[in-house]
């Protein structure tokens, strides 16, 4: 009975291995792995805008892709949402600090709950601007573009974010494009993706960038995923700013919060 488990771990394992093709063999540009992402995390960050992208990355294939979770030290990071309190919120332990993260090739900045607080906090700030400056791409996912305006990396870039706050993160990016109508947007050496989902289809963009389209869509496939490959086609506008009325609420909910670890 006990090698069931392993069994089905090997067959996962096979599958994913033989669904991605190796790196160079695919129908676009090719990177010489490891591709090294860092996750910045951070108290209130949403689930979701985290392991979305990190569940498809992680199963890209062996040693293309490795994903380093970063925070301001090195403990217990609170990932919560609007609908539960931060003391049962799951926790991610994170792997480094921002003193000894290692180079990286792309750094990723989650939105959630937590943004309406770390958008004042000026070591998570400095950190994302001296490492945006030095890494190939910059992603964020949600209200992480906030967070990344504040930072000034979106200075004059074209730029998206959640809809339901659209209004709040972009009053942090004034030299800021932003795009109201998109599922995620490719700047060059930055993309920002729409709300908590939408970074899924923008982490398949990250592949498809580094290792062609036919990884990310093959990536897709191998985890039953329905990719929108069309980063203009944006089925949630329609709930622009729909949230804003309880900003003031949720703002005083985190600052609350605070005080006990989240």
């Amino acid at each position: 009975m006990q090698r069931l488990p392993t069994l089905l771990i090997a067959m996962i394992a096979f599958a994913t291995v033989f669904a991605i093709p190796a790196a160079g063999q695919s129908d676009g540009p090719s990177y010489d792995p490891p591709l090294d992402i860092g996750v910045v995390l951070y108290d209130g960050a949403e689930p979701l805008d985290v392991f979305g992208p990190v569940e498809m990355w992680l199963n890209a294939g062996p040693g293309l892709i490795r994903v380093h979770l970063i925070a301001d030290s090195v403990r217990p990071i609170a990932l919560t949402t609007t609908t539960y309190p931060a003391e049962m919120a799951p926790k991610v332990q994170a792997q480094y600090s921002y003193d000894d993260a290692p180079p990286l090739d792309v750094i990723m900045v989650p939105g959630g709950i937590g943004t309406l607080r770390e958008v004042e906090n000026q070591q998570l700030l400095d950190f994302i601007a001296e490492r945006a400056a030095e890494v190939q791409l910059t992603t964020s996912v949600c209200t992480g573009s906030a967070i990344l305006a504040k930072a000034g990396v979106l200075d004059g870039l074209p730029a998206t974010g959640n809809k339901a706050f659209f209004s709040y993160i972009a009053g942090f990016g004034p030299e800021t494009e932003w795009v109201k109508e998109a599922r995620w947007v490719d700047a060059g050496h930055v993309m920002t993706s729409s709300g908590v989902s939408a970074g899924i289809d923008m982490s398949l963009a990250v592949v498809a960038r580094f290792f062609g389209q036919d990884a990310a869509r093959m990536l897709a496939q191998a985890t039953e995923y329905e990719w929108n490959e069309d980063a203009g086609r944006d089925p949630f506008v329609g709930n622009l700013d729909s949230a804003m009325p309880y900003l003031e609420g949720l703002e005083a909910a985190v600052a609350e919060a605070s005080g006990s670890g989240f």
